[in-house]
């Protein structure tokens, strides 16, 4: 099924009327017969908000739905309000550069894109504490090292 923005209206409107969260879907394609680049999922709130995500399976086959951003009606609108907001067009784009990533996981041994991107979070904060002690001047032996790459500065 393809995603169709003058729907969208109408499914949030139905969404918030029922009280009920509706989801609708469309596969990734780069061609006739592509086959497992997950789908662009967008799933109607029941307040009114409309949410983008990339449907994949993980590494061990369960379904996962990656967020990708918060519906925009224009580009302006979405560049005007920042963040993660993103018109139809856009997520199909981020869905297609998170299935990139997804494959590049995948590929590296990790269960998909969210357990990727978690652990590049926490490298990230374990290299923030390693310079802020590196900054300190306080690397002066093996215990100082781990205290800092374990969690708290070392005093």
């Amino acid at each position: 099924m393809t995603l169709n923005q003058t729907e969208f209206a109408k499914l949030s409107k139905l969404a918030k009327q029922s009280q009920k969260l509706i989801k609708r879907s469309e596969r990734l394609e780069v061609g006739s017969g592509s086959r497992g680049l997950g789908s662009l999922r967008t799933f109607f709130l029941p307040s009114g908000a409309i949410h983008f995500y990339f449907g994949h399976k993980t590494k061990v086959g369960k379904q996962d739905d990656y967020p990708i951003g918060i519906y925009a009606h224009s580009r302006l609108e979405a560049n005007t309000m920042g963040g993660k907001c993103m018109t139809l067009a856009m997520a199909r784009e981020a869905a297609f550069e998170d299935s990139k990533s997804h494959s590049k996981a995948i590929k590296q041994g990790y269960e998909g894109i969210r357990h990727w991107n978690q652990s590049k979070v926490e490298e990230d904060a374990k290299n923030h504490r390693f310079d802020a002690c590196k900054s300190k001047g306080v690397l002066v032996g093996l215990e100082v090292f781990w205290n800092c790459i374990c969690g708290g500065l070392y005093r």
